[in-house]
């Protein structure tokens, strides 16, 4: 008797769950609907992500013009400290790859994982790269992973890495830092 008492009640619950309702199906009881919510993920998300972003690849490209006039380990260090602040800002964004950013693979120029050192290592040398291309070889010689490479991942002291920079071929490194963030800021 009570297995059939709980299968009845069981049958209601469910049943009553399963109703028409007589609301649009573009409003939500709860969020309102869809357009407004879609206009205020845009407007109070998406957009100031975006123009963080900006800003920060701005303040990076600051930094950078400021440690190839006066490469230093103060000026190397500022403009490590502009990229992590753009890193972090570019994960606010990154999702959002829809409209014009899918369009121009956005998420591909600026953050495509892992680099390739030796295509950035081969763009060095022959100083004869295009970062404009929209493919994959060109995509893993640019962008934020790029950075770090240049940043990061030449040598694993700090100290040495800023002789890349000052030494016998540093216009060609202060060059390549220099265009990988001018096409980030383009983009």
């Amino acid at each position: 008797m009570r297995e059939k008492l709980l299968f009845i009640l069981s049958f209601i619950v469910i049943l009553s769950g399963c109703q028409n309702s007589t609301n649009n199906g573009d409003i939500d009881p709860i969020l309102g609907s869809r357009s407004e919510l879609l206009e205020n993920v845009t407007n109070n998300i998406i957009l100031p992500a975006h123009e963080n972003l900006k800003d920060e690849i701005v303040n990076l490209n600051a930094k950078a013009q400021d440690f190839t006039n006066n490469p230093n380990s103060l000026s190397f260090s500022k403009l490590r400290n502009a990229y992590v602040q753009t890193y972090i800002s570019w994960q606010s964004v990154e999702m959002f790859s829809t409209g014009k950013a899918e369009e121009i693979d956005y998420v591909k120029s600026m953050n495509t994982y892992p680099c390739s050192p030796v295509r950035i290592n081969t763009n060095l040398e022959s100083q004869s790269y295009d970062l404009n291309q929209s493919n994959y070889p060109s995509w893993t010689a640019q962008g934020l992973p790029s950075l770090d490479y240049m940043l990061y991942g030449l040598d694993l002291d700090s100290n040495m890495i800023l002789d890349y920079y000052i030494g016998i071929d540093g216009t060609k490194y202060l060059d390549y830092l220099n265009n990988v963030i001018t096409q980030m800021e383009t983009n």
